[in-house]
């Protein structure tokens, strides 16, 4: 996501690891799709310095 650093990156791995059972259909679409294109899709939504000034 715009923004993420990697520890809100690793933390919602480490929730998306716990919750999301190895079988979910989430799992699998996530292994065959490639999700990267969202956050240019998106990046005009969002304020470049985080709302920081």
């Amino acid at each position: 996501m715009q923004g993420e650093d990697s520890s809100q990156s690793s933390f919602f791995g480490m929730i998306y690891d716990e919750l999301v059972p190895s079988d979910h259909l989430l799992r699998r679409s996530a292994a065959t799709v490639d999700f990267s294109f969202v956050s240019d899709l998106v990046s005009d939504c969002y304020c470049s310095d985080k709302g920081l000034r």
